[in-house]
């Protein structure tokens, strides 16, 4: 890897980075950024990055026992018939890293006593790892998706006759937001207060994936094709005054 950081003038630079990966299991990669920062003022510091980011499939995704189970399958493909088929399941030393492109901007605040900060970000995700149902797969297959069908093999009179239900590179995630932060402190006493403040607020949670495009932000409850719900607003503060 290489990083470097540029001055440009008093109070501006760029800085960048480049990376290039090279995993036994799944291949080379490169990752980057570029970013800048620029203070015009003593108490105002302006910032953005833009950034692909990557992240390898972890050992049980790749390395999970391969494990078999039978089930009724309808295949649109023979008139709709049902017929007990093996499903296949477990790791795939096949993935490959998911890869994310990020965008964030914000603004630092700094009065000595007080420090803001607000940023906000934009981030997507291609190749995400996932799994899906042995019945979607015959399905997405007759629908037209190619990679779908490779995932199933057929006996010599066409039927049904194993389905791999693996995890694989399906699903992109799409991601919006601002992060805040606020901190204080001052002299109380013959001590010092300080208050913390972090938070995050959420405007998308977006998962694409054989079902369409689902909004997580604001949702709770059990998770969809691998994706929980977020709040709108998650946040916490701290409160605390020391003294010698």
């Amino acid at each position: 890897f290489v990083e470097a950081n540029l001055p440009l003038a008093t109070g501006l630079s760029v800085n960048g980075a480049v990376r290039l990966t090279d995993y036994s299991t799944s291949g080379t990669v490169w990752s980057w950024k570029v970013g800048g920062v620029w203070e015009p003022t003593p108490w105002l510091r302006l910032r953005t990055t833009r950034s692909r980011d990557i992240r390898a499939p972890n050992f049980f995704e790749l390395n999970n026992p391969r494990s078999a189970s039978f089930a009724f399958l309808t295949d649109p493909e023979n008139g709709g018939v049902s017929s007990l088929t093996r499903i296949f399941g477990g790791g795939n030393p096949g993935l490959a890293p998911e890869e994310g492109d990020t965008f964030t901007a914000g603004a630092v605040f700094n009065f000595n006593w007080l420090r803001l900060s607000a940023d906000y970000f934009d981030i997507k995700v291609d190749g995400a790892i996932a799994s899906v149902g042995a019945q979607v797969i015959v399905n997405r297959c007759s629908a037209g998706a190619a990679e779908f069908c490779a995932l199933i093999t057929r006996n010599g009179a066409g039927a049904l006759e194993e389905v791999e239900s693996t995890a694989l590179n399906l699903n992109t995630i799409k991601t919006r937001g601002i992060d805040v932060e606020g901190t204080i402190n001052r002299p109380l006493g013959n001590g010092d207060l300080s208050l913390r403040m972090v938070g995050t607020f959420l405007f998308d949670l977006i998962t694409i994936d054989t079902n369409g495009a689902t909004d997580f932000a604001g949702q709770n409850g059990f998770p969809v094709s691998g994706q929980s719900g977020l709040p709108d607003f998650q946040g916490s503060a701290t409160l605390g005054w020391e003294n010698e």
